[in-house]
């Protein structure tokens, strides 16, 4: 049995902006990737929407690869995630809130 209630309220720009820095670490991103876009974007958004938000632009940005019959596995180096990923997704995203 809870007591207390505890209410946080989402994260701000910056912590925004520094959450999607930890979740695209790693990540092959292009160089139109705009965090600051994507974080003024995100109002709302808690770290798990932008934890699935990262993910979701990355299998994205593979699903050309895998529409295709036949996959060029030597392509999938070469893979990058781009603004669009993320800016797509994000739409998607914010339909569903």
């Amino acid at each position: 049995r809870f007591d207390k209630e505890i209410v946080l309220d989402a994260p701000s720009f910056s912590a925004r902006k520094e959450i999607l820095e930890i979740h695209t670490r790693g990540m092959p991103l292009s160089s139109d990737v705009n965090l600051d876009e994507i974080s003024n974007a995100t109002s709302g958004f808690v770290g798990a929407d932008l934890e699935m938000l990262c993910k979701d632009a990355a299998l994205i940005s593979v699903q050309g690869l895998t529409s295709q019959e036949f996959v060029n596995y030597d392509l999938l180096d070469s893979i990058t995630i781009s603004n669009a990923n993320f800016t797509t997704n994000c739409r998607l995203k914010r339909n569903k809130i």
